[in-house]
Protein backbone atom coordinates (compact mmCIF):
# COMPACT_ATOMS: atom_id res chain seq x y z
CA UNK A 1 0.00 0.00 0.00
CA UNK A 2 2.66 2.88 -1.32
CA UNK A 3 1.40 6.07 -2.01
CA UNK A 4 1.73 7.13 -5.52
CA UNK A 5 5.45 8.92 -5.97
CA UNK A 6 5.02 12.45 -7.20
CA UNK A 7 6.15 15.96 -6.37
CA UNK A 8 3.77 16.09 -3.67
CA UNK A 9 4.76 17.42 0.14
CA UNK A 10 3.24 14.98 2.23
CA UNK A 11 1.87 16.56 5.36
CA UNK A 12 0.68 13.48 7.18
CA UNK A 13 1.83 9.74 6.60
CA UNK A 14 0.48 6.87 9.13
CA UNK A 15 3.40 4.90 8.89
CA UNK A 16 3.64 4.02 12.32
CA UNK A 17 5.89 6.54 13.33
CA UNK A 18 5.14 8.94 16.54
CA UNK A 19 1.36 9.74 14.36
CA UNK A 20 0.97 13.64 14.88
CA UNK A 21 -1.31 15.26 14.60
CA UNK A 22 -4.23 12.97 16.61
CA UNK A 23 -7.01 12.94 15.90
CA UNK A 24 -10.72 13.00 17.52
CA UNK A 25 -14.51 12.28 16.47
CA UNK A 26 -17.02 15.37 16.42
CA UNK A 27 -20.25 13.96 14.91
CA UNK A 28 -23.68 15.31 15.04
CA UNK A 29 -24.37 14.37 18.95
CA UNK A 30 -23.17 17.95 19.22
CA UNK A 31 -26.46 19.18 17.95
CA UNK A 32 -28.37 15.93 19.40
CA UNK A 33 -27.94 13.26 16.51
CA UNK A 34 -26.90 9.77 17.47
CA UNK A 35 -24.33 9.10 14.87
CA UNK A 36 -21.19 6.98 15.73
CA UNK A 37 -17.59 7.02 14.73
CA UNK A 38 -14.20 6.17 15.80
CA UNK A 39 -10.81 6.99 14.45
CA UNK A 40 -7.78 4.93 14.64
CA UNK A 41 -4.23 4.94 13.53
CA UNK A 42 -3.16 1.33 12.29
CA UNK A 43 -1.05 -0.91 9.86
CA UNK A 44 0.06 2.47 8.08
CA UNK A 45 -3.28 4.00 7.50
CA UNK A 46 -6.12 6.23 9.52
CA UNK A 47 -9.28 4.13 9.91
CA UNK A 48 -12.42 6.18 10.21
CA UNK A 49 -15.65 4.21 10.64
CA UNK A 50 -19.01 4.12 11.69
CA UNK A 51 -22.85 4.17 11.14
CA UNK A 52 -24.81 7.86 10.61
CA UNK A 53 -28.10 8.00 12.52
CA UNK A 54 -30.69 10.60 11.08
CA UNK A 55 -32.59 10.37 14.45
CA UNK A 56 -32.74 13.73 16.27
CA UNK A 57 -32.07 16.09 13.60
CA UNK A 58 -28.53 13.88 13.28
CA UNK A 59 -26.72 12.75 9.80
CA UNK A 60 -23.13 13.16 10.59
CA UNK A 61 -19.91 11.92 11.44
CA UNK A 62 -16.36 13.49 11.02
CA UNK A 63 -13.31 13.18 12.55
CA UNK A 64 -10.38 16.27 12.98
CA UNK A 65 -7.19 16.47 13.50
CA UNK A 66 -5.28 18.50 16.35
CA UNK A 67 -4.47 22.69 15.39
CA UNK A 68 -0.75 22.95 14.27
CA UNK A 69 0.46 25.49 12.14
CA UNK A 70 0.28 25.05 8.12
CA UNK A 71 1.45 27.18 5.35
CA UNK A 72 0.50 25.88 1.59
CA UNK A 73 1.00 29.15 0.06
CA UNK A 74 2.20 28.48 -3.33
CA UNK A 75 0.18 25.05 -3.29
CA UNK A 76 -3.10 24.03 -5.78
CA UNK A 77 -4.42 21.79 -3.15
CA UNK A 78 -4.63 18.56 -1.11
CA UNK A 79 -3.61 15.48 -2.59
CA UNK A 80 -5.26 12.30 -0.57
CA UNK A 81 -4.43 8.79 -0.70
CA UNK A 82 -7.51 6.86 0.05
CA UNK A 83 -9.72 3.61 0.06
CA UNK A 84 -13.17 3.91 0.50
CA UNK A 85 -16.47 1.81 0.70
CA UNK A 86 -17.90 4.00 -2.04
CA UNK A 87 -19.60 6.32 -0.46
CA UNK A 88 -19.09 10.30 -0.70
CA UNK A 89 -16.94 11.89 1.45
CA UNK A 90 -15.64 15.63 2.31
CA UNK A 91 -12.64 16.73 3.21
CA UNK A 92 -11.87 19.97 4.56
CA UNK A 93 -8.92 22.45 5.73
CA UNK A 94 -9.67 24.66 8.84
CA UNK A 95 -8.24 28.19 8.68
CA UNK A 96 -9.34 31.52 9.89
CA UNK A 97 -12.37 33.15 7.70
CA UNK A 98 -10.94 36.73 7.68
CA UNK A 99 -13.37 37.96 9.77
CA UNK A 100 -12.21 36.40 13.27
CA UNK A 101 -14.31 32.63 12.57
CA UNK A 102 -12.52 29.52 12.21
CA UNK A 103 -14.23 28.14 8.87
CA UNK A 104 -13.91 24.66 7.09
CA UNK A 105 -13.17 25.01 3.36
CA UNK A 106 -15.00 21.73 2.15
CA UNK A 107 -14.36 19.64 -1.02
CA UNK A 108 -16.60 16.43 -1.54
CA UNK A 109 -15.35 13.39 -3.59
CA UNK A 110 -16.54 9.91 -4.15
CA UNK A 111 -14.17 7.35 -5.69
CA UNK A 112 -14.74 3.24 -6.12
CA UNK A 113 -14.89 1.00 -3.66
CA UNK A 114 -12.28 -1.12 -2.00
CA UNK A 115 -9.13 0.58 -4.25
CA UNK A 116 -6.33 2.72 -2.88
CA UNK A 117 -6.86 6.04 -5.09
CA UNK A 118 -5.24 9.43 -5.15
CA UNK A 119 -7.74 12.14 -4.81
CA UNK A 120 -6.85 15.48 -5.85
CA UNK A 121 -8.46 18.52 -4.38
CA UNK A 122 -8.25 22.05 -5.76
CA UNK A 123 -7.82 24.62 -2.72
CA UNK A 124 -9.79 27.44 -5.31
CA UNK A 125 -12.78 24.85 -5.63
CA UNK A 126 -13.15 24.67 -1.35
CA UNK A 127 -16.37 25.83 -0.21
CA UNK A 128 -16.21 27.60 3.09
CA UNK A 129 -18.73 25.79 5.98
CA UNK A 130 -19.14 27.46 9.12
CA UNK A 131 -21.65 25.56 11.39
CA UNK A 132 -23.65 24.29 8.48
CA UNK A 133 -24.01 27.39 6.57
CA UNK A 134 -21.88 27.41 3.34
CA UNK A 135 -20.17 30.78 2.07
CA UNK A 136 -19.47 30.18 -1.64
CA UNK A 137 -18.92 33.69 -2.27
CA UNK A 138 -15.94 33.93 0.32
CA UNK A 139 -13.56 32.40 -2.16
CA UNK A 140 -10.70 30.12 -1.09
CA UNK A 141 -9.11 29.69 2.22
CA UNK A 142 -5.79 32.03 3.40
CA UNK A 143 -3.11 29.45 2.50
CA UNK A 144 -0.67 30.81 4.75
CA UNK A 145 -3.40 30.23 7.55
CA UNK A 146 -4.37 26.26 7.56
CA UNK A 147 -4.80 25.31 11.00
CA UNK A 148 -5.69 21.63 10.81
CA UNK A 149 -7.93 18.87 8.48
CA UNK A 150 -10.86 17.22 8.82
CA UNK A 151 -12.89 14.46 7.22
CA UNK A 152 -16.80 14.01 7.00
CA UNK A 153 -19.96 12.04 5.81
CA UNK A 154 -23.17 12.99 5.46
CA UNK A 155 -24.86 11.26 2.95
CA UNK A 156 -28.18 10.25 4.85
CA UNK A 157 -26.78 6.72 4.14
CA UNK A 158 -27.19 4.87 7.78
CA UNK A 159 -25.55 2.06 6.71
CA UNK A 160 -21.63 1.42 8.14
CA UNK A 161 -19.00 3.42 6.55
CA UNK A 162 -15.21 3.06 6.59
CA UNK A 163 -12.68 5.21 4.80
CA UNK A 164 -9.03 4.61 5.38
CA UNK A 165 -6.73 7.37 4.72
CA UNK A 166 -2.37 6.27 3.77
CA UNK A 167 -1.56 10.23 3.41
CA UNK A 168 -2.25 13.35 3.20
CA UNK A 169 -0.28 15.89 0.86
CA UNK A 170 -0.17 19.19 -0.99
CA UNK A 171 0.53 19.75 -4.55
CA UNK A 172 1.84 22.37 -6.50
CA UNK A 173 0.63 23.41 -10.02
CA UNK A 174 2.65 21.22 -11.75
CA UNK A 175 1.13 18.19 -10.10
CA UNK A 176 -2.51 19.34 -10.49
CA UNK A 177 -2.99 17.75 -14.14
CA UNK A 178 -1.99 14.09 -13.15
CA UNK A 179 -3.82 11.69 -10.40
CA UNK A 180 -7.35 13.37 -10.25
CA UNK A 181 -10.48 11.21 -8.99
CA UNK A 182 -14.05 12.18 -9.55
CA UNK A 183 -14.29 15.50 -6.70
CA UNK A 184 -17.47 16.97 -6.06
CA UNK A 185 -18.15 20.55 -5.59
CA UNK A 186 -18.55 21.85 -1.69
Amino acid sequence: MDAPKDDSRVLVAFDGADSKPSWFTLNDNVMGGISTSSVEVADGRLLFKGALSLENSGGFASIRATAADYDFGGMSGLRLWVKTDGREYGASVLADDGRGRTGSWRKRFKVAAGEWTTVDLPFDSMVLNIRGRVYPEVGPPDLTAVRSFSFIIADKNTSPFQLEIGSIATYGAEAASGGSARAERG
